[in-house]
Order: C-alpha cells, then structure tokens, then sequence
C-alpha cells in the first residue's frame, strides 16, 4: 500500500491509497469499508495499465456527479449490464441519446401518473395477499420479484404478463449471477445468448401485443415508445431497461427492509399504527394518505441508506480530468460506492444501526453528496418516486395484513453484487392478523 498527500488548498487535500487489484478482488465491500477510514481516494491499479478510483469525499462526488457531469460517462458497470443484458436503453447511454430517451419517459414519472399507478401497486399488492396462507412460509426475495414486476409491467406497459412472469425472473436473476462472477475489472465476458433469447420473445411478444390491440395500452410508457420513430430493437432495449432495473432494485429493496423490520419489531409496530391512523391499512389507501406515511418513509430511507440496491456508481473519464489535486487519467474507471458512504462514521452516527428516526422531520438531514441511493444530478434515477410508493404500498398493506417471522435457522442476508446488490434469500413465516388491525 502506498499513501500519498495531494498538497494544495489546505480545506482540498486529499489522502489518496494506492492498492494492488488483488486486495480489492476479494472482498470488495470489507475492503472498501477498511480503507474508507484511511483516505479520501482510492488508485487500482489494473493489468492493463488503467486505474479504478473510488471517491470517497463529498466534495468530489460533487463535482463527478453534478458540477463536471458532462467530463464523465456511464463506467464500467453500464458497459458490463450493456453487454449482458440491456443493450442501448436509457440505464446505459449518455450524450443525446439518453436526453432524448429521458424526455421522451419524464411524462410518464409525473405525480399525476404515479397517483394513477397507486391503484394497481394496491390491486396488485392485495392480491398477493389474499393468495398467502396463514403460517405459511414464504420466499420473501421471489413474492417480491413476482410482485414488483406485475406493478411495473401494468402500470408502464398496460400488459398481465402472468405467464411469462417466471421466465423473465428466472432469466434476470440468471444474469444477474453471471454478472457477479463477472464483476471483475476484466470484462471478458460471454454473452448468455441462450438467457437474452428467451427474454427477448417475452418483450418483443409484447411489443406485438400492442400492435394487434393499441387500445389497451392507452396512455402507457409501451404506447410511448411504440409510437415514436425508434426501431424495434431500440424500443426493445428501453422496455428491457425499465423492466429489469426496477423490478430488481426495487424487490431487493422491499426484501431488505422486511428482513430489517423482522429484526426490529418496535418498527413494524410503528408502521401498522400509523398505517391505521392514516387508513393506509385498508384494501384502498390512495397517493395522498399513503404520503402521510412520515415513519415509514424514514424506514424506507434508513433501510436504503443500509442497503442501496445500487452499491457503487460508475463513470469513465472522457479526458484527463483534475479534481482537487488528484488526476484522473482519460478513460479512468471511476467509482462512487453508496454502500460504503452511507455507513462512513464520519456522516452518520451508529452508521451499522438500522434507525429510522434519523430521517423523521426534525432530524438533521444528511448531506446529498453522502446519501444519494437513487443516485445524483442528470442521471439520478428517473423511476425514484414511483418505487418510494411502491415500496411504501407494499408495507403498509402487507404489515397490516400479516406478521412476519424469521425462523432460527435462517441465515443472516449476505449482499450480493450483480446487476443491483441483491440479498440471499429470505424465508419468512406469515401469520395472518385478525383482525387487520389490532
């Protein structure tokens, strides 16, 4: 290990590691996490010649992110998920080409719409519901996955894709597993051609949906884009895009908060009381009383400040680029790990504690450049409302509605790095409340 001192402004210095590859390769979370407390940067260096950095100080998150966005491009993570999985779609380009893709999608994303989407996560939700058995136990990570793609599916393409449900799920988590044992700086990979076959019939049989009965799909992101000038290859790839990303991120996401409420029951308690107050608990809560929901929206926070479904944000230099005494080379890999930010001691305190009173009102707010789960600046994520409702539909109907208990010999969740940073599986007992509330 080789520490160096960037001299300069005295309130700019910046402590920069540099570390051999192996190190990183083993542990890339327990690694990260040890040397957060030593420095400000990290160097990799690469057998080829090219060097990974990971920033670690908020003022120069800033300027990646936000101030100098336009000196950087979507980094090796989007090159990897491009080539695996997602092609062209609005996830993995830049320039003019995710501007034009991003307009075209923002309509769809407005306060108006995701009140009309509300019904189908509480239609869609409940029917899950009714379908669990009292003291059954269920696979949290595969109801969530079954759940969250139904929502998305009928809310931004207006289709039922019940048969195709397992297919798709099982095909994504199949990339998903690939790409963590690709998810290395090497990216030789092998594209699953057999996997991507057999996903693509699924959206392109969607897209021929559409064509035979437009009507159906009134209104919807699939009308969008199957009316604009794009070809069928590149509607393929934003349909793949928003399909994929938010069904996996968003059931990573409700399957990590419910492992950390059955952890922490006073939580739960929380949530059903106000779910009751607000009438959130009931078969047909809409956008406004479910925006009441302040406890649970900071549950949501707390458990995505713990485990954000993206755990790293990558970018590539487009030219050499100085940020704060340290040069970063022309077509540097650059890394901007959440998960490790979000559990710096130095911006939050009891970092590894899952609390939710750090986000209620009242409570200091963290700076945007330490916590930022849905990301930050023009490329923040375009779906980050609609999944925070989602996400809060599902608890307080499915927490009214059942108690959730973690068996003895259920292993702790480990995270794990693929296409979003899923957890093990979860196995749950769900007992029925009765009455709802009590």
């Amino acid at each position: 290990m080789v520490t160096v001192l960037i001299r300069g402004d005295e309130k700019m210095n910046r402590r920069l590691i540099e570390e051999e590859l192996s190190a990183y390769t083993v542990d890339p979370l327990a690694f990260l996490t040890e040397k957060a407390r030593q420095t400000d940067v990290i160097r990799l260096h690469q057998k080829s010649g090219k060097s990974m950095y990971f920033l670690l100080h908020p003022d120069d998150i800033k300027e990646v992110l936000v101030t100098q966005h336009h000196l950087f491009v979507k980094g090796r993570g989007a090159r990897l998920v491009k080539i695996m999985l997602l092609g062209d779609g609005i996830i993995t380009t830049d320039g003019d080409q995710h501007r034009k893709a991003r307009t075209m999608m923002n309509p769809h994303f407005r306060a108006s719409d995701i009140a009309s989407y509300v019904k189908i996560m509480v239609r869609e939700t409940n029917a899950m519901l009714d379908h669990w058995s009292n003291g059954g136990m269920i696979n949290i990570n595969h109801e969530m996955a079954r759940l969250v793609l139904r929502i998305t599916n009928r809310s931004l393409f207006g289709y039922e894709i019940e048969q195709d449900i397992e297919p798709f799920i099982n095909g994504i988590w199949k990339i998903s597993e690939l790409m963590r044992h690709q998810n290395t700086p090497s990216l030789s990979v092998k594209n699953p051609r057999n996997i991507i076959r057999e996903l693509d019939k699924i959206v392109y049989g969607m897209m021929e949906k559409y064509r035979s009965n437009p009507k159906q799909s009134r209104h919807t992101l699939l009308a969008t884009l199957m009316e604009s000038d794009m070809s069928n290859e590149a509607i393929r790839d934003q349909i793949m895009s928003m399909t994929a990303a938010s069904f996996e991120t968003t059931a990573s996401a409700l399957t990590w908060t419910l492992y950390l409420l059955c952890q922490h029951p006073e939580c739960i308690e929380n949530i059903v009381q106000e779910a009751k107050t607000y009438e959130c608990g009931d078969r047909s809560p809409d956008i406004h009383t479910l925006n009441g929901l302040v406890y649970t929206s900071a549950v949501i926070k707390e458990s995505l400040r713990l485990y954000p479904p993206s755990w790293a944000l990558t970018r590539e230099a487009t030219e050499d680029v100085n940020i704060h005494g340290v040069m970063y080379p022309q077509a540097s890999d650059i890394y901007i790990p959440q998960y490790i930010l979000h559990r710096d001691e130095r911006y939050f305190e009891k970092p590894n504690q899952f609390l939710p009173e750090r986000f209620l009102p009242g409570s200091p707010a963290p700076s945007p450049y330490v916590y930022f789960p849905f990301g930050l600046g023009p490329r923040s994520c375009i779906g980050m409302n609609f999944a925070i409702m989602e996400i809060s539909t599902v608890l307080s109907l499915l927490l009214s509605r059942f108690t959730l208990h973690i068996p003895e010999d259920q292993p702790p969740l480990t995270p794990q790095i693929g296409f979003s940073m899923t957890p093990s599986n979860l196995y749950v007992q769900a007992k029925r409340q009765h009455p709802i509330f009590v």
